[in-house]
C-alpha cells in the first residue's frame, strides 16, 4: 500500500498547547551536547493566524521565523518513508528569501530560495540526508527523526547572512529598518517516495551523493593531480618576511632568552609570547591538526558507499569517536574517518601527509599548533606547538562529575602520575610553547550546586563547613539562609547539589567556596605539572568566553602563566576580554576561535553558517582586531580541517586571510 501525502493542520500550531516551552538539545560547534530553550511552536518577530485555511505570518522584521516540532502541525517526527518535504508559499508586498531548515540531533537540512513580491512559489527539501543529521550520537536512536523545523524570512538589504541575524550587535546594523511584510504559508507536507528509496548518502570519499558539487572528488587519481599540483605551487611561496625558525619576529627588540617560550611584556606595556631565543612572537595556528574526524558507524553501515576493509590496507581509516559520558567518564564509539582515508589515498602515508602540512604551514604562516592534535603535529621540530594535558582522570574523584577535586590526596596521586608519563619527557623541548589542562570545564555552575557533586569523604566537603561556620553563628543561622532543616554541622557536610539556594544570601557563600575550590585546583596542577616539568609554561583552563565569577578567574591568574580562553563570538570584544585581563591579571591566549563555514555538499550545523568568502572577510578583521589588543597572545582556530575540508584541499579565502594576518599582526600587536 503506497503511503499518502502528510499535510500539516495549521489550527494546531496557534493552538496554545504548543506556546508551552521545553529544551531542544542538540550537539553543539565544539562536538558537545548543548540545549535551546524553545516553545513546541515559536513565532520569532511575527504573529500566525488562519486565512482560508493557510497560515498568514504577518513578519515584523527581517530574519522573523516560525520554527515548530512536527507534532505541532500534525505530523509524524519520524520521515524514514518519505522522500521530501514540500512547503508552498505566497510573499506579500515585498521581495522575499524563505529559509527552509529542518533539525536533527546533530544539525540539520536546509534550503533557502527567492520568493517574488506576490508571488507562489514552492520549496523542495529532499530528507534523504536526514540520515546524517541525526547520525552523530547514539546508534539506538532512529535515523530520520525531525527535532523541529523552521521556516525564516529575509527581505530588505541589512541582513547579509544567515548568521548576521546573530551577530548583528557585533557589525551589521539592527535591521529596523525593513518595513513589516507578510508570508503565507498555504501547505507544509510530507511527499512519500514513489518507489524504492536509496538509503547510500555518502560516497567513498565521504561526499555526500547527489549534491551537484562541480569540483567534488570523483576518482583516487583527482587526489594525486590535486597533490603534485599544490607541490609546484607551495614551491613559489615563501615565509612571512622578518619570521625566525620560530615564527617570531626576528627584527624586533629582544627580550632576555631563556632557551623556553615565556610571556612578557614590552615597553609599551604590551604581552608577547617570547621565544627560546628572546624574540616576541605572537601565536597563529590552528587545533585540532590530525588526520581524524570521524563518524559514528554502529548500526549505519548502509549509509555510506563504501567503507574500507578493517584488516586492509586503510584500516587506520577507523577512528573511535570519544564522547563525555553521563558520569564523566569517556566513551569510545565506533567511528570512520574519511579524512584520514582520503590523506592515505593522497599522500600514501600520515608521515607524508604531515610533512605538507608542516610545509603547507610555513608558507601560510601558521606559527603555532594549538589542542587536540596528533602525535605527529606534537613531535616535530618545525613549529612550535602546544600539549593537551587533563586533569580530569577518569579514575580518580571529581567535582561537578568533569573537574579533578584537588582537594583529594588519590586525585592528587593520580595527577602526579598522569604528569610524570605526559610532561617530564618534554621538559627539555624548546618547540613546546606550554600545556593546556582541561577544557571548557563547568567553573560556572559550581556555586549552584555542582560543588557538591563530589564523593562524601571529599575534604572539600570539610572546607565548606568550616567557611559556613565562620559565616553563621550557628546551624540555625545557616539553615535560615539555605532554607534547610540540617540538626548540626556534620549533617551539613552531607549537603546535596539540591539543597543549594539559587538566591539570597546563600549565593554568596557558594561563590566564596567555588574560589576556595578554584585556588586550590589551579596551585595543585601548576604545583604538579611545574614538579616534573619547571621549564615550559601553564597555558591555563581553556575556559568559556564567558567569565565565571571574578573569584575563580583571579585564583587561574595566581597560577598560570597564560590565560586561555575559548571564543566563538564574531569577534573577542575589547571590553569583555579587558574584564577577562583586569581579573586574572594574565595575558590571554584564544584556545579556540571559530566562524562556521558554509559549503556545498557539508552537512549543516545546527547553528549559523558563514558563506567561505564572508567568513575569510571576517577572518581577517578578527585577527587584526584581536591582534591590536595589548593583552593578546594569539589565536588557534578549531579546527584545521575548516581549512582543507574532508578531502585535504585547501580552501582560498581562508588561506589568503590567514598569510595577511601572518604578515601583519606583529605591527598591529605594537600598536602601530
Amino acid at each position: 500500500m503506497k503511503k499518502k501525502i502528510e499535510r500539516a493542520e495549521f489550527g494546531r500550531v496557534l493552538d496554545p498547547e504548543f506556546a508551552t516551552e521545553y529544551d531542544r538539545h542538540f550537539t553543539g560547534n565544539d562536538g558537545l551536547s548543548a540545549k535551546r530553550r524553545l516553545r513546541y511552536a515559536d513565532f520569532n518577530n511575527c504573529v500566525g493566524k488562519l486565512e482560508n485555511d493557510a497560515l498568514v505570518l504577518d513578519l515584523q522584521r527581517d530574519g522573523a521565523s516560525l520554527e515548530c516540532v512536527p507534532q505541532a502541525l500534525g505530523l509524524p517526527n519520524d520521515w524514514e518513508l518519505y522522500e521530501k518535504l514540500r512547503v508552498t508559499v505566497e510573499a506579500g508586498a515585498h521581495d522575499l528569501k524563505v529559509h527552509l531548515n529542518v533539525f536533527g540531533r546533530g544539525g540539520r537540512l536546509r534550503i533557502a530560495e527567492d520568493v517574488p513580491a506576490g508571488m507562489e512559489h514552492t520549496l523542495e527539501l529532499h530528507l534523504g540526508p536526514l540520515s546524517l543529521v541525526n547520525q552523530s550520537r547514539d546508534p539506538s536512536l532512529p535515523l530520520y527523526v525531525c527535532e523541529t523545523l523552521r521556516l525564516l524570512v529575509q527581505w530588505g538589504d541589512s541582513w547579509p547572512s544567515e548568521a548576521a541575524l546573530h551577530i548583528s550587535d557585533d557589525i551589521w546594523p539592527a535591521t529596523v529598518n525593513n518595513p513589516p511584510t507578510v508570508l503565507t504559508i498555504k501547505t507544509i507536507e510530507l511527499v512519500p517516495y514513489d518507489g524504492k528509496r536509496d538509503v547510500v548518502v555518502i560516497d567513498r570519499y565521504g561526499q555526500q551523493k547527489n549534491t551537484g558539487v562541480a569540483d567534488r572528488i570523483r576518482c583516487d587519481q583527482d587526489f594525486i593531480d590535486e597533490r603534485d599540483t599544490e607541490s609546484e605551487e607551495l614551491k613559489k611561496m615563501s615565509p612571512p618576511a622578518r619570521w625566525n625558525k620560530f615564527g617570531s619576529l626576528s627584527d624586533d627588540p629582544a627580550f632576555e632568552a631563556t632557551g623556553f617560550f615565556r610571556v612578557d611584556q614590552d615597553a609599551g606595556g604590551r604581552w608577547w609570547y617570547v621565544d627560546p631565543e628572546g624574540q616576541p612572537h605572537w601565536a597563529i595556528g590552528f587545533c585540532g591538526v590530525r588526520t581524524a574526524d570521524p563518524m559514528l558507524i554502529e548500526g549505519k553501515e548502509q549509509l555510506f558507499e563504501e567503507l574500507p576493509e578493517r584488516d586492509g590496507p586503510y584500516a587506520a581509516a577507523y577512528e573511535p569517536l570519544i564522547r563525555p559520558g553521563s558520569d564523566g567518564r569517556r566513551k569510545f564509539m565506533p567511528g570512520i574517518s574519511f579524512y584520514g582515508w582520503n590523506i592515505l589515498r593522497k599522500y600514501g602515508s600520515r608521515e607524508a601527509w604531515a610533512e605538507r602540512v608542516l610545509e603547507r604551514f610555513r608558507v601560510w604562516g601558521v606559527n603555532s599548533i594549538g589542542n587536540w592534535s596528533t602525535d605527529l603535529m606534537v613531535e616535530q621540530h618545525t613549529i612550535p606547538h602546544t600539549r593537551a594535558l587533563m586533569a580530569r582522570l577518569d579514575d580518580a574523584p571529581k567535582v561537578a562529575k568533569r573537574i579533578g577535586d584537588a582537594f583529594t590526596t588519590k586525585w592528587a596521586d593520580e595527577f602526579d602520575r598522569a604528569m610524570k608519563k605526559e610532561a617530564a619527557p618534554h621538559k627539555d623541548n624548546p618547540w613546546l610553547l606550554g600545556y593546556f589542562v582541561d577544557n571548557e570545564m563547568p567553573w560556572g555552575g559550581l556555586y549552584k550546586g555542582g560543588i557538591f557533586d563530589c564523593d562524601d569523604d571529599s575534604p572539600l566537603r570539610d572546607a565548606f563547613v568550616k567557611l559556613a561556620a565562620e559565616r553563621y553563628n550557628d546551624v540555625r543561622d545557616f539553615n535560615k539562609v539555605f532554607v534547610t532543616e540540617f540538626p548540626d554541622w556534620d549533617a551539613v557536610r552531607r549537603i546535596r547539589p539540591d539543597q543549594v539556594p539559587q538566591d539570597g544570601d546563600g549565593v554568596e557563600l557558594m561563590h566564596d567556596l567555588a574560589g576556595i575550590f578554584a585556588e586550590r585546583y589551579f596551585s595543585e596542577v601548576r604545583r604538579i605539572l611545574k614538579k616534573h616539568d619547571p621549564n615550559h609554561m601553564y597555558l591555563g583552563a581553556r575556559f568559556v568566553r564567558g567569565m565565571p565569577d571574578r573569584r575563580i578567574v583571579e585564583a587561574a591568574g595566581r597560577h598560570c602563566d597564560v590565560m586561555s580562553v575559548n571564543c566563538y563570538s564574531l569577534w573577542p570584544h575589547e571590553d569583555q576580554f579587558g574584564t577577562w585581563y583586569r581579573t586574572g591579571g594574565r595575558p590571554i591566549q584564544l584556545g579556540e576561535y571559530a566562524l562556521p563555514i558554509e559549503s556545498a555538499g557539508t552537512l549543516a550545523p545546527p547553528y549559523p553558517t558563514f558563506p567561505l568568502d564572508l567568513t575569510g572577510q571576517l577572518f581577517r578583521e578578527m585577527g587584526e582586531k584581536w591582534a591590536r589588543q595589548p593583552w593578546s597572545l594569539g589565536f588557534h582556530w578549531y579546527t584545521h580541517q575548516a581549512a582543507v575540508g574532508k578531502i585535504d584541499r585547501p580552501r582560498q579565502p581562508m588561506v589568503d586571510n590567514l598569510r595577511y594576518i601572518a604578515a601583519n599582526a606583529g605591527t598591529w600587536h605594537r600598536g602601530l
